[in-house]
């Protein structure tokens, strides 16, 4: 019992040591989500979820403390991300990083519940990319199916958009 409480104790003493590092010049900021982070590359967590932000603030944050703990190069734990992770991500001007997230998720899932709305989203990246006849020809590839008549001919029609 009472190595088990020493191991505790000392583990917890250093957990604080490698914390007071990392918040020196921040110690309030993001605390919550680095402590969360920290943990879980601590257990050594496989997946994390990023949390349901609606802001740039909260998604730049997250990024912020997912970096600091994990770096650019760590691929030891996969990061998983949300609808509205996409949607903050487009309102921070990366489409980019919003279709890759949603290609990856359609890759993996393509017959998720969630799919198709991952498809309208996908478009939407698509068009603030710049591209907007593959954002359509998206759009109308989730619709498709749903048609009770002429999906086969909105599929054909777009696929012949013209990207010009």
């Amino acid at each position: 019992m009472l190595v088990a409480m020493a191991t505790i104790l000392v583990s917890g003493w250093t957990l604080t040591e490698f914390l007071g590092g990392i918040y020196r010049n921040s110690v309030q900021e993001g605390a919550r989500v680095d402590i969360d982070l920290l943990a879980s590359r601590l257990y050594g967590i496989d997946y994390i979820i990023a949390p349901m932000v609606e802001t740039p603030y909260a998604l730049s944050k997250f990024v912020e403390a997912k970096d600091k703990v994990y770096g650019p190069a760590d691929h030891s734990t996969e990061f998983l991300f949300n609808l509205e992770t996409e949607t903050t991500l487009r309102n921070l001007d990366r489409p980019a990083e919003a279709l890759s997230l949603l290609r990856d998720f359609l890759a993996d899932e393509p017959s998720h519940p969630l799919a198709d709305a991952a498809r309208a989203f996908a478009a939407l990246a698509l068009f603030d990319d710049g591209m907007p006849a593959d954002a359509l020809r998206e759009a109308l590839g989730a619709l498709a199916p749903h048609l009770p008549r002429y999906g086969r001919a909105v599929t054909a029609y777009a696929a012949a958009l013209d990207d010009d």
